[in-house]
Order: C-alpha cells, then structure tokens, then sequence
C-alpha cells in the first residue's frame, strides 16, 4: 500500500515537471528563433544601407617572378616588375579610365582645351604631394617634359619628335599651358605620362637622370596611389 502511493506520488511529480519544463523548451525555441529571424534582418538592412570605403593606409602583398632594376618610369632598362610597381607609385597629369581604358580623364589636373585644338592648359589640383610630403607644383611638370622626355638620353624617338613642336610655358605655380603647331587628337595620351619629383634630381646631370645607380631611382618618390615603404637590396647592393 505504501509503495502504491510513492509511485503515484512520484507520477505525479513526474507529470507536474513535464508539464513545468515543456513550456520553457517552447519558449527557448522561440528565443532562439527570434534571434535568428532578428540576426537575419540586421545583416540584410546593414547590406543594403552600407558601402564599403577602403581605409588609407593598410599593406598590400604581391607575389611575382621577376627583378628589379629601375624605379624610374622613363627608364630604357626597366624590367616587367619595374614597369607593374611604377604604375602604382605615379601618376599623370591625366589618365586612363580604368572602367573605360579607351577614355582619358583628369587625374593630377584639370584640363582645358582650347577651340582650335592646339592650346592645352592644364591646372593642377589644389594640395597635391608627393610620397616624401613636398607638393607638386608647375615647376616638376617643366621639368618632366623638358629635362626628361625631351632629353635625348630617353631613347624615344616619336616622343622626342612630337613634343618638339610642342611650347610648354608655366603660368604660374599651378598653371602650364601646352602650346602645339597643328591640332594633334593624340596628345591626350602624352599628358597621361607619370610626372617625376624636380627637386628629388636636383643633383644629378640630365644624362643621369635614368641611371639605375642614382639614389633617386633606387628610392622612388610619386604622386600615385601608392608608395614604397622599404626596399630590400641584396648583399652586392642589387634589388631583391
């Protein structure tokens, strides 16, 4: 007799905790339901009222076969991973779109042509600078197209001739103007060529100015998107 009012006792207690717990597993289902439709929406609302901007700064690793010889982009001896970093490490006074390679736009100035075609001023953009922090001015363009590109040490003939028949005169700090004897619709694509630093050659002779042993095509300095941080050389002094 008293072991059948245990078991019933116990039964009963049994019932009451099964009826106790299987509201609380219904509610934890519930709970955790929520969190996850509410998880759900969140991501969905932050995905379609975001945008990602890239943060200045950062390190970018890249992996590649090859040497490097000369940072300078007119150089004659520049090598495959010469030519791919000096895209990145300067800019033009225009360039091409990289969205549309065929379409030329403003880069480091802004353009202005003039109706007859044979006047282009060009003004740079206001705080412009180069990697090492001194700004660009009109005096680093004069200088790119009449020491460099004019210099017959760049071994570019059809340039050289082109640019020949070109009068670049300085208007001011900001200012240039290309003067050209005929209508040309192809000297859009010279003005995209990389401006170098005056002051970073200021030492050196004009013939020396692409020498791969200078100090300034060893430690480059640009206005593109991105700059060298540290160059590793090997032993004998060569570029890893």
């Amino acid at each position: 007799m008293v072991k059948r009012r245990q078991k019933r006792r116990q039964k009963r207690e049994l019932i009451q905790i099964n009826i106790i717990r299987r509201p609380i597993f219904i509610f934890c289902i519930f709970a955790i339901s929520l969190l996850v439709f509410l998880g759900w929406k969140y991501q969905q609302f932050f995905a379609e009222n975001s945008k990602l901007i890239p943060k200045e700064g950062g390190i970018f690793i890249e992996s590649t076969i090859g040497y490097l010889n000369n940072f300078n982009p007119f150089a004659f001896d520049q090598s495959d991973l010469d030519k791919d970093i000096n895209v990145l490490i300067y800019g033009g006074l225009l360039r091409y779109n990289p969205l549309s390679p065929e379409a030329i736009e403003d880069n480091l100035a802004e353009k202005k042509i003039s109706e007859n075609g044979e006047t282009y001023t060009l003004t740079l953009l206001n705080d412009l600078k180069f990697s090492n922090g001194r700004p660009l001015t009109a005096d680093d363009v004069i200088f790119t197209y009449e020491k460099i590109i004019k210099s017959s040490d760049l071994h570019n003939v059809p340039l050289q001739r082109l640019l020949s028949e070109v009068k670049i005169t300085k208007i001011d700090q900001k200012t240039i103007e290309f003067k050209l004897s005929k209508k040309n619709i192809f000297f859009l694509h010279i003005l995209t060529l990389p401006i170098l630093s005056a002051e970073h050659f200021a030492n050196f002779e004009d013939e020396l100015i692409t020498e791969s042993s200078i100090l300034p095509n060893r430690k480059p300095v640009g206005t593109g998107a991105w700059k060298i941080e540290n160059i590793v050389y090997n032993n004998d002094g060569s570029l890893k």
